[in-house]
């Protein structure tokens, strides 16, 4: 529930520059008409894409119920603590650098796993594209793609993004509609 209807995400690693994921993410997340509160995580900036920036989770309103997460690989801990600080149950992990980076990216990711499950959270990813919940109420496009098929009765669920990305063309291509869609990374 807390990664399809979410009420209110944070977007930790949203950036002010247009051509960043932290950005396209926000960017998504407004235009799909996502209908809760959208929080947009940046150590320095007080705005971004026309939102009340926060240094941190920690530091935006709560309750966050859910947060994505676009910062390198090695400041993704101190977002797991500074989430499980604030109240946080579900992380969507969009950074790399993980098992797909060889046997030191296995370790993070061990880490990363141990410490979600010690902080009684729910985790996609890392390296997901996304989710998407074509849901009226929720309007929800939390994904690194710009195309979007419309809404209908079709689920995706996949690991592979390149996979997922040709799913999603093919299905915009032809329009048939989705109802959800996670990658799971």
């Amino acid at each position: 529930e807390r990664f399809l209807l979410p009420r209110s995400i944070a977007v930790v690693g949203a950036s002010r520059r247009t051509e960043s994921l932290g950005n396209l993410l926000v960017r998504n997340l407004r235009e799909g008409g996502f209908e809760g509160r959208l929080l947009p995580i940046h150590p320095e900036a007080a705005m971004v894409a026309g939102l009340v920036a926060y240094p941190r989770v920690s530091d935006a309103p709560g309750p966050v119920d859910l947060v994505i997460v676009v910062v390198p690989v090695d400041r993704v801990p101190d977002v797991v603590e500074d989430s499980a600080k604030a109240g946080v149950h579900a992380l969507l992990v969009i950074s790399a650098g993980y098992s797909d980076a060889g046997p030191d990216g296995a370790e993070k990711e061990r880490r990363l796993v141990a410490s979600i499950r010690e902080h009684g959270m729910r985790l996609i990813g890392p390296n997901a594209l996304g989710v998407i919940n074509t849901d009226p109420r929720v309007n929800l496009r939390a994904a690194a793609q710009d195309t979007v098929p419309p809404r209908g009765r079709v689920a995706v669920f996949g690991q592979s993004a390149p996979l997922c990305l040709a799913a999603l063309d093919r299905l915009a291509a032809r329009q048939l509609g989705i109802s959800t869609f996670v990658s799971a990374g």
